[in-house]
Parts: C-alpha cells; structure tokens; sequence
C-alpha cells in the first residue's frame, strides 16, 4: 500500500504539526478529491488530486495546490511539501537506496552509487536549488544538502524486481529528497521552490504529479514527458 501524504506542510497556511487543524477532511470533488483550508490571517489553500486518463498499464496523480492570500500584508513562506511514502508497500520499501533514482548529468543512477553523507539526503536542482537548506517549516537543514545536483525533476521507486517503478515530480522544483531516516515512512520528494513576499489578494498555484509504471525508470520518465506537471 503507498501512503501519500498530500500536503503535510503549507508553509506560513498550515502544519500537520498544529493540532487543531491537522485533520484533513478530503471530500469528493468532480473527479477527484479536494481539501480547503484558511489560516487566521486569511490565507487560504485549495488542494485538488485528481487522475489523469491514460493507458491501462500506466496511471498519473495529479496534485494541484493553490494558495490565495487573504490577508492585507504580504506573505512570506509560502511552499507545498508532498510525501510519497513506501513503508507500508513490501515490493517498493527500499531502505539500502539501491532502488531510489534520481537524473544527474543526463543519467539515471541510483542513490546509493552516489554515496549520500545522511540517511536524510537532498540533491539541488541545476536550474533553481536556490533553497540554501531552507525548509518551510522553518530551520535550517543545509547540512543535509549534497554536492551532487540532478538536473530532472523526478524522483523514482523501481520495485524490488525492477518490473514496476512510481515517481514523483513537482514544477519549479527546488530540489529532491529521499527519507530514510524514518522506517516507518521510507518516503520522496520532490519539493517546490517557497515563494515569499506574495501580494495581498494574490493566488500562487504548486503542482505535483505522481507517476506509475508497470516497467522501467525509462518508462517512468518517458510518461513525465508526456505529462509533465506545469502550473497553469
């Protein structure tokens, strides 16, 4: 079973960390689910999952978060994190990171020929990794950042017999990665940029989408481009 944690953070909107507001109520929504929210200031956020239509053998979770600023001041800190997470699904639980893929200089290779320095590691991406360890739950984590950049948004799980793979990829994306600190969530990321300084009034959209393959990591990344997410 994959467990997909859709938003767990909105920055400066809302915290699974805050007791009072952590229950998500997802609701049916055409066809799909949607989830709302609004903070104290006003700031609000909508988040839409929806399945996008394709072949048999391949399917795509689109994840559409937008965040209005209701409020009359600018808003700083403003961010989606997704979580797609593999303990609970035995054919994709990887806790060694042979089977965790990311793109760097054009090749697909796994975490573990990296030799990441943390059982946490973030890899920047080439066109924007502009984070510096900023996370938007706030404090600094650039401790955890690798010297190698990926230069693909995606992020991918093969299963244990390579037969099967699921990715996860994000617009703007700031940067990728994996968690294998926790056993209990063995989970991806690939993280949007935060946004600061938003207008009062003004909507700012994150988009994230999840992919799944019964064959290869080829295959996982050729069906990113044929979808891949944009923001509209």
């Amino acid at each position: 079973m994959f467990r997909f944690w859709a938003p767990e953070h909105v920055g400066a909107v809302w915290a699974h960390t805050d007791p009072a507001n952590a229950w998500q109520a997802f609701a049916t929504y055409r066809d799909g689910l949607r989830w709302r929210h609004t903070a104290a200031n006003g700031a609000a956020v909508t988040v839409d999952l929806q399945r996008r239509p394709m072949a048999a053998d391949e399917a795509v979770l689109a994840i559409t978060a937008k965040v209005v600023n209701g409020s009359r001041a600018l808003l700083d800190g403003v961010g989606i994190a997704n979580c797609l997470q593999f303990a609970m699904a035995p054919d994709f639980s990887c806790d060694d990171m042979t089977r965790i893929f990311v793109r760097c200089a054009g090749r697909w290779r796994p975490l573990a020929e990296l030799e990441p320095a943390s059982d946490y590691p973030r890899f920047p991406a080439v066109k924007r990794g502009a984070s510096g360890g900023r996370m938007i739950w706030g404090g600094d984590l650039s401790h955890l950042f690798e010297s190698t950049a990926v230069d693909h948004p995606l992020i991918i799980c093969a299963s244990r017999d390579g037969s099967r793979c699921v990715g996860t990829a994000s617009a703007d994306v700031d940067y990728l990665f994996y968690n294998r600190a926790n056993p209990h969530l063995l989970c991806i990321h690939s993280t949007q940029a935060i946004q600061d300084a938003v207008p009062a009034k003004a909507t700012v959209e994150f988009v994230q989408h999840v992919y799944f393959v019964n064959d290869g990591v080829e295959a996982c990344a050729s069906l990113y481009d044929r979808l891949p997410p944009a923001a509209g």
